[in-house]
């Protein structure tokens, strides 16, 4: 982050200066990666990097998403197998996901949620995966 401040001084009668704060921008930088430990059955203690801006969900927003398909229980991960029998309901309850998600980047000062990795899962499915997340 980077802070810029633009101050003005005027002479007063003593000699000395009176100031007075003309501008001030405040520049926030996005890291170019962020990097994501895998918290799954499959694949616990992995580390990965992705983008910023790829979609995520808390952890207590994606159990109460999901609670309709597994109860109290929240899973480590859900593959959305566009083969599996239940398919549609995969497909409905990814959309939903997908709605609410924000970016990872967003979930950096919670340290967890689950991270979407297209293509990561099951013979190319994509993935919602817990994640331990840093920056």
């Amino acid at each position: 982050m980077t802070i810029t401040s633009r101050l003005i001084g005027t002479p007063t009668a003593h000699g000395t200066l009176t100031a007075a704060l003309l501008f001030t921008s405040i520049t926030a930088t996005t890291p170019a990666t962020v990097t994501i430990t895998l918290r799954t059955s499959q694949a616990d203690g992995v580390e990965a990097t992705v983008p910023p801006t790829r979609l995520a969900l808390g952890y207590h927003a994606f159990a109460r998403l999901t609670q309709g398909r597994f109860g109290a229980e929240t899973v480590t991960e859900l593959h959305i197998d566009p083969q599996a029998p239940d398919a549609d309901e995969l497909d409905a309850l990814d959309d939903d996901l997908r709605d609410h998600a924000v970016t990872v980047s967003a979930l950096v000062p919670s340290g967890r949620g689950f991270v979407l990795l297209p293509g990561e899962g099951v013979d190319g499915c994509d993935v919602w995966a817990l994640c331990d997340i840093a920056d």
